[in-house]
C-alpha cells in the first residue's frame, strides 16, 4: 500500500516524520519553505525512513546546492529561475 505525509505549514510535517514507520518509503519529494528553516530538521529525519534504493527529490533556494544525506549517490540535478533541484538515490 502506499503511505503519504501530507504537506503542513510549520513544523507539523516534521512531527509526523518522527512517528512515521521505518524504511517505508520509495520516492520523497522535499520542497519545505526555505525562510522556516526546516531542510535540516528533515533531511536529518529522513534516512530511517527510506526503504533501501529509494528516490529523493530535494529543492533548495537558488542560491544553494542541494544537500544530500550521506550516501545518496546524486542521479541529476539543475536549476529553475527560483530554485535548484537534484534527484538521488538511497543507499541500497
Amino acid at each position: 500500500g502506499q503511505r503519504r505525509l501530507r504537506r503542513q505549514g510549520g513544523g507539523g510535517a516534521v512531527e509526523r516524520l518522527q512517528g512515521a514507520p521505518a524504511q517505508q518509503a520509495d520516492l520523497v519529494f522535499i520542497d519545505p519553505p526555505f525562510a522556516d528553516g526546516l531542510h535540516a530538521r528533515v533531511l536529518e529525519r529522513l534516512p530511517r525512513l527510506l526503504a533501501p534504493d529509494a528516490w529523493l527529490y530535494l529543492e533548495a533556494p537558488l542560491e544553494q546546492s542541494p544537500a544530500l544525506p550521506p550516501g545518496f549517490v546524486l542521479h541529476r540535478q539543475g536549476q529553475t529561475r527560483q530554485v535548484r533541484y537534484a534527484l538521488a538515490r538511497a543507499p541500497g
